[in-house]
């Protein structure tokens, strides 16, 4: 029992929530005897520990009877250059032995998530292994099927660029995939979503990667009037509904039900939906605008500008620009994060489902309210209708097959590869605020969204909407987030970017220079060790200096399309030493050249955008 308290008390240091659910299971006598009856520490040859399984009538060791630490340093040898990979995902962890061993040839830096599909397995070595440097090293991400297991896709989307793709390992612990074959496949699949999510975020970086950092910069000047979403928190009656209308085919049939509940309920609209809601001359309370390429004919109505917007810092400028009212910041992403969390304003954890109607989801959630109502969240087609108005399939949705779901009230719809996406972040945020939030579906057909109560618009406005509610008297008792004081400070933080530009320039020029000195030496096979090494120190410092600049989080995305031939070449195994450092001299002379067209393309943006603070 003393490993099992040791452990736990690492666990609560870096997780108290999986800390507390375990305690929960332990109470319950029960499951030592389960534990005890299925799972026995055996001593190997060396004198090491392994663990032996029963499954049915078979008994599964997971690690050699002969030398634990030594197969495991044979299983790792099988991972190509081992030492440039970025991030890992690795199926079971035992007793730790496979995960040491990774660690030992990992880079320092590189994120390691670990899923673990059994919690008595992971109880039983809490309370016989030493696991204290999984349960609290900050570079390790623990998920236990059952518990957290739900977070494993969501986390490693947000944490993993798209640029991390190629470098990141996935591999499972040698048994788990016969002892828990069933899971392993739910695994093996959630990687492919992942891998699927990360090539469609590629897909939009590459093309509109440099028009979102433009507008996250104009966007600054929005900033004097704003407020961000923590401001808001405990500020609306928990039993005041939101409802989030979103602009699926099914919306045409209860759009005027909604004045049943205006001044009732939060009503929060999407903004592909505004144009509805006003052409039925609805009232509702707020836009959510997330992306940096709307289409501003949603917009046209002049009414749109007095409606508060809560929106995103590269969301596009021209719509933000045509909006009069407050802004609410959702989330702090890029350059404005860093900002805020120099005068202690930091943004909640903004859980991005990648769609405008999922972040209606998350302001929601963020709100605290008891009751979600859903309308027009129809994630499938009618007949060939994609939206309300009767819009049809756009042209450039074409998917290779066509996919299919259960319908909200049965049989099964059509729907999309983004939409079907979309369907499980809502199942997975359904069952996280589950016990907190009812979320209630009355959308009136499409896809059905698992864990949703599913009632018509009409009954829900009936049954939950009972309270007056303004949000515009709210937001009139409501200061904005900075002073005319503090302003002047942050309008002076936002001018100094210029000499980080500045220096970005410089240091990527230098940094250029010395690679390309090296490229040379190396291509003509005339080079000098030191030459070569004080190179590289220069490209080294010239990154840091780089890196440690505040603006450098807008300028990596930027540049995502210029770097991204290069970037597949990172992870590749090469034959000689010349071979791999001429490699890294091209690939650190495109990404320098990359930084210095990008501080001075961005140069005249930032200073426009000075003029209008």
């Amino acid at each position: 029992m003393k490993l099992l308290d040791y452990n736990l008390e690492k666990l609560k240091s870096k997780n108290e929530y999986l800390y507390d659910y375990i305690n929960t299971i332990l109470a319950d006598q029960r499951i030592y005897d389960e534990i005890s009856n299925k799972f026995f520490v055996i001593e190997t040859k060396n004198g090491s520990k392994t663990i032996e399984c029963l499954s049915g009538h078979n008994k599964i060791r997971l690690n050699s009877m002969y030398n634990p630490e030594r197969e495991a340093q044979k299983w790792v040898i099988n991972f190509n250059n081992i030492s440039n990979y970025t991030s890992v995902a690795m199926f079971g962890i035992g007793n730790g032995v496979f995960y040491n061993a990774l660690k030992e040839k990992l880079n320092l830096h590189a994120d390691i998530f670990l899923y673990e599909p059994d919690v008595k397995l992971f109880i039983f070595c809490l309370a016989n292994f030493d696991l204290s440097d999984i349960l609290c090293n900050d570079k390790v991400f623990l998920y236990i099927d059952g518990i957290n297991g739900d977070r494993f896709l969501e986390d490693m989307s947000e944490k993993i660029n798209w640029a991390m793709l190629s470098t990141q390992l996935e591999c499972f612990h040698p048994a788990y995939d016969k002892l828990y074959k069933e899971k392993y496949f739910k695994f093996e699949y959630e990687l492919e979503e992942f891998r699927n999510i990360m090539i469609a975020r590629k897909n939009t970086s590459l093309l509109y990667a440099k028009k979102f950092t433009v507008n996250a910069l104009k966007n600054l000047r929005f900033i004097k009037e704003s407020n961000y979403i923590s401001e808001l928190k405990g500020k609306i009656d928990k039993d005041v509904p939101v409802i989030i209308v979103s602009a699926g085919p099914s919306l045409d049939k209860n759009i005027n039900i909604l004045r049943k509940a205006e001044g009732k309920a939060f009503i929060l609209t999407v903004d592909t939906a505004v144009k509805y809601l006003l052409a039925n001359d609805i009232k509702f309370d707020a836009i959510v605008t997330v992306d940096g390429r709307k289409s501003l004919k949603h917009f046209n109505d002049d009414r749109c500008s007095r409606y508060p917007l809560f929106t995103v810092p590269d969301a596009k400028s021209d719509v933000l620009e045509k909006n009069h009212s407050r802004k609410i910041w959702i989330n702090g992403t890029g350059y404005l994060q860093v900002l805020y969390e120099k005068y202690n304003l930091k943004f909640p954890k903004y859980i991005s489902g990648g769609s405008v109607a999922t972040a209606a989801f998350w302001i929601s959630e963020i709100l605290g309210v008891k009751k979600i109502i859903l309308v027009g969240q129809d994630l499938s087609y009618d007949g060939e209708m994609a939206h309300a108005g009767k819009i049809k399939q756009n042209a450039e949705w074409k998917d290779s097959r066509e996919i299919y779901v259960e319908g909200l009230y049965g049989g099964r719809v059509k729907t999309r590869a983004d939409w079907l996406n979309f369907i499980n972040w809502f199942e997975n945020a359904v069952e996280r605020v589950k016990g907190k939030t009812d979320v209630i579906d009355a959308t009136e057909g499409g896809a059905k969204i698992a864990g949703t109560l599913i009632m018509p618009l009409r009954d829900a406005i009936e049954r939950y909407c009972n309270k007056e509610f303004k949000f515009s008297e709210i937001l009139k008792e409501l200061p904005v987030t900075f002073d005319e004081r503090v302003y002047t400070k942050l309008c002076n933080d936002i001018s100094g970017i210029k000499n980080g530009l500045a220096e970005i320039s410089k240091a990527a020029k230098k940094g250029s220079m010395s690679a390309r000195d090296n490229i040379d030496m190396l291509k003509n096979k005339k080079y000098l060790p030191d030459k070569l090494n004080r190179n590289q120190e220069i490209m080294v410092q010239s990154q840091k200096q780089i890196q440690n600049q505040d603006i450098y989080i807008l300028l990596d995305e930027y540049i995502s399309a210029d770097i991204e031939e290069r970037l597949s070449t990172v992870g590749e195994h090469y034959d000689n030493v010349r071979d791999e450092l001429l490699e890294k001299s091209i690939n650190s002379k495109v990404l320098f050249d990359a930084l210095e067209k990008a501080a001075n393309e961005l140069l005249p943006v930032l200073e426009d955008t000075i003029k209008h603070l």
